[in-house]
């Protein structure tokens, strides 16, 4: 080592200003050498930190020169207040010549969001409840599927539905098992990437396998599926990288891999993700290694609110708003702390120097010594013998109307009803309250359906192959691929909101059955079960106070018995003859506005 660094003097000492910059450079390729021969561990650091260094330098030179390109001290002849550019518009507004992604990128301002989005969570009960409550409306106790194989192609009505019911059933045990641990349930996973939808802005769902096709091993199916943090996406500047398990010959290329993601060509298609095996904030395991995931292996869910953007946009506008309500909650909390520690003032003579500093209790480290308060504490002062008593003004008549405010505030940007985000609903009516649960309702069925369509369903898919191709149910390939989309058809029972009026909910749906508009796979679905299997408790539990010889609750019993249970059943059903009526009253009508018996048998009504 000591030979090492005499070489390394003799041959700085000849350097002079004109050829510093090359004998610079020689060294750092004989380091690079010395350090590819003695540790290739240092050498990919090495590596690693110079392109990392040389790729935010070129972020940094492009965005430069983008904004020095805008001159906004030059006084504009604009008509549109809003583009105004004087001295009292200027510092309002926070405007950005970037794309969505090169925003993001400059200053790592995505990273900085995301840091900020963990801060709230774990320090802010507003902020943390209103996140959890979205993924309690998106998510709930998760998804329940329900296979809808049609009759077709030759398949029997019978077959179809033993096939639904097989493919439920695995379903069902798998998603037991769905990660790769066996630890979670595919119920977790949905929560985990909605948590991180409406924590950072994007959610990741990754398939993969474990074991083989024709050896699966204790599972049902090779399928396995696991959640990962946002932050794990990232651009490899350098390697190793592995693609299904093997070493990938990786060339960083800016213009087709970006954020983590490649594509075939700049701007064209996305071809493939680079995850990194660990998370950048890992203190014990930390490496550059990353596996290389086709497009079609990965859900990424995320609101792509602008054209070309790759990644999500965490909840930045209502942020700065509840950090705002909590530096206001804490410095209301110190006054009132100061003002209740602080009984009476004394006035008294003497120096008030000494004073002071016989009131000290400790000294900084510069010096200076300061006095702590507590309750009930007498402050001495001087010149006189006058006696203040304290009369704490805390919490002041602004800070109620001001976190309600706030709160609303808040609230919209996170898309939530205020009383939902406050838990206060001592102003709310009923009307107002079915209003505000309406206006959540909208934003949580976009949410669910569009978790529904790029992730959930997508593996829905996948299982239905898998299942196939581990011939865990009777279809040949030949036929699952012939007929993919009846093989996969299925709905999904959703998180049902429990209604302000369940009984005028059930009333209404009766008439609806009854008037064919809602079938019973709506209603179950709504209350997260399975048609067929309420059918069939119903027809056990019906069997059971049969043999039993109790009253079955729903049914009018007969001449001589007692009342029904159920008051859906005493309600007057409208006979033939009512109903008849009603179908000639419809058809007269139809006739009424079209002029023509056979516009009628032409949309299909019987005459």
């Amino acid at each position: 080592m000591t030979a090492i660094i005499l070489l390394l003097a003799s041959f700085m000492h000849e350097a002079s200003p004109h050829n510093l910059a090359p004998r610079v450079g020689a060294l750092s390729r004989l380091i690079d050498s010395f350090a590819s021969a003695v540790s290739p561990k240092w050498y990919n650091a090495r590596a690693n930190h110079r392109a990392a260094g040389e790729y935010r330098r070129r972020l940094t030179e492009r965005a430069m020169n983008r904004l020095e390109k805008d001159d906004r001290s030059r006084p504009r002849m604009s008509s549109f207040e809003g583009a105004r550019f004087d001295e009292q518009r200027a510092g309002m507004w926070l405007t950005s010549r970037l794309d969505p992604d090169s925003d993001f990128e400059y200053g790592d301002s995505l990273g900085e969001l995301w840091r900020r989005c963990d801060d709230e969570f774990r320090n802010d009960p507003y902020f943390a409840g209103g996140i959890l409550l979205l993924c309690d409306h998106i998510v709930g106790a998760g998804y329940i599927p329900q296979s809808q194989i049609r009759p077709l192609g030759g398949l029997s009505k019978g077959s179809a539905r033993g096939l639904s019911t097989l493919l439920e059933d695995h379903f069902d045990l798998w998603q037991a098992e769905c990660d790769p641990y066996s630890r979670q349930q595919f119920q977790d996973l949905c929560y985990q990437v909605a948590f991180n939808w409406c924590l950072k802005g994007e959610g990741w769902l990754i398939e993969s396998q474990l074991g083989t096709f024709e050896n699966p091993g204790s599972r049902l199916i090779p399928l396995v599926v696991q959640s990962i943090a946002p932050e794990r996406i990232e651009t490899p500047l350098s390697g190793p990288v592995f693609y299904r398990g093997r070493p990938y010959d990786y060339t960083y290329d800016q213009q087709r891999v970006r954020f983590g993601i490649e594509r075939d060509r700049p701007g064209g298609v996305i071809v493939a993700y680079y995850i990194r095996r660990t998370h950048p904030g890992d203190t014990v395991r930390n490496t550059f290694e990353y596996d290389r995931i086709d497009a079609d292996r990965v859900h990424h869910i995320f609101d792509q609110l602008w054209p070309g953007q790759s990644r999500g946009l965490p909840p930045s506008s209502p942020l700065t708003g509840f950090k705002d309500v909590k530096e206001w909650l804490v410095a209301e909390l110190v006054a009132h702390n100061l003002e209740a520690a602080q009984v009476a003032f004394v006035a008294t003579k003497g120096n008030p120097n000494d004073i002071v500093d016989g009131l000290a209790t400790a000294t900084n480290a510069d010096g200076t010594r300061f006095t702590d308060f507590y309750s009930g504490q007498i402050v001495y002062g001087s010149a006189g013998s006058d006696i203040k008593w304290s009369s704490p003004q805390r919490p002041g008549a602004s800070f109620a109307p001001y976190l309600e405010a706030m709160l609303r505030r808040n609230g919209a940007g996170l898309q939530i009803p205020y009383e939902e985000l406050a838990n206060d609903f001592s102003k709310t009516t009923f009307s107002s309250g079915k209003a505000s649960q309406n206006v959540g309702d909208m934003s949580k069925r976009r949410r669910t359906k569009k978790l529904l369509r790029v992730a959930v369903t997508p593996t829905w898919n996948r299982f239905a192959l898998e299942c196939v191709l581990t011939r865990r149910v009777p279809i040949t390939l030949q036929d699952f691929s012939a007929r993919r989309t009846n093989f996969t058809r299925a709905s999904w029972i959703v998180p049902a909101r429990e209604d302000m009026q369940p009984h005028v909910k059930a009333l209404a749906e009766l008439r609806q059955i009854e008037g064919g508009t809602k079938t019973f796979a709506e209603v179950f679905a709504e209350k997260e079960q399975r048609w067929e299997d309420a059918i069939y408790q119903r027809e056990e539990e019906r069997e059971a106070l049969d043999d039993a010889g109790l009253p079955i609750p729903g049914e009018t019993p007969e001449a001589g018995g007692g009342l029904a249970t159920n008051p859906a059943a005493m309600t007057r059903k409208p006979d033939a003859s009512a109903r008849a009526s009603a179908i000639d009253a419809s058809i007269a009508d139809f006739m009424h506005a079209d002029g023509s018996a056979a516009e009628l048998e032409a949309a299909g009504v019987p005459t």
